[in-house]
């Protein structure tokens, strides 16, 4: 669900706390505390004590407020598209199911590469794309459209892969970090399997810290807006 498509349910629900959101959407409670920090930095929302938030009326919204939201997008595509810049012909490419790295997909100018993929969005919005995407077998988690599981580590595991491209959601000096345990598996594995590992994220995300870590801080490449 899209962040203007989930705003809209909250108002429509009248849901102003963290328990009322995470039973409306059948997620798991690190995964609406996701979502909201996610509708939060787009400013969205006023985070409050208790679980509890506020949703911002767009009228209530300041010049610099509505400012930080087209940034947030603008900084999306230009870490993509810096991650982008980074395939080469011919290259053999694992992108997983993260938001910023599927926005790659439509600015990558090399030819003669293939894609493998668990993100289900990818192959589903971009079929028209100049080259192969393939998505590889495996679990499918619904809520998060991305295939997981043993199968889908087995399989990643008899490809060479080049260069392996991984969304996250939060960073600090320490670590990588995602919320979701069997993504998790799926990420980790993928950068230690390529022979060159990313992760690519924006600013924005730095010092959210999810319950698991993926790598190392400094273990891979780490992509954002800002990177040269």
């Amino acid at each position: 669900m899209k962040e203007l498509e989930l705003v809209g349910l909250i108002k429509r629900k009248k849901i102003n706390t963290l328990d009322m959101l995470t039973t409306e959407l059948g997620v798991s409670e690190a995964t609406t505390r996701r979502r909201l920090n996610e509708l939060q930095a787009a400013g969205f929302i006023k985070l409050r004590r208790g679980g509890k938030f506020d949703v911002i009326n767009e009228l209530e919204l300041s010049t610099p407020d509505l400012l930080k939201q087209k940034q947030v997008g603008m900084n999306k595509q230009l870490s993509s598209k810096i991650a982008a810049a980074q395939i080469c012909d011919g290259d053999i490419i694992f992108i997983d199911n993260g938001t910023t790295v599927r926005e790659m997909l439509k600015h990558i100018k090399a030819k003669d590469i293939k894609i493998y993929t668990n993100g289900v969005f990818h192959t589903l919005n971009n079929q028209n794309l100049p080259f192969d995407l393939n998505i590889i077998p495996g679990e499918l988690l619904v809520k998060e459209a991305s295939i997981v599981g043993a199968e889908a580590i087995s399989y990643l595991s008899t490809l060479v892969i080049d260069k392996a491209f991984i969304g996250a959601n939060g960073y600090d000096d320490v670590g990588i970090y995602t919320p979701h345990r069997r993504e998790m598996v799926v990420k980790e594995f993928a950068l230690r399997h390529a022979r060159r590992g990313y992760i690519v994220m924006t600013e924005d995300k730095f010092g959210v810290k999810s319950k698991y870590q993926i790598c190392e801080r400094n273990q891979y490449h780490l992509i954002t807006e800002s990177t040269i």
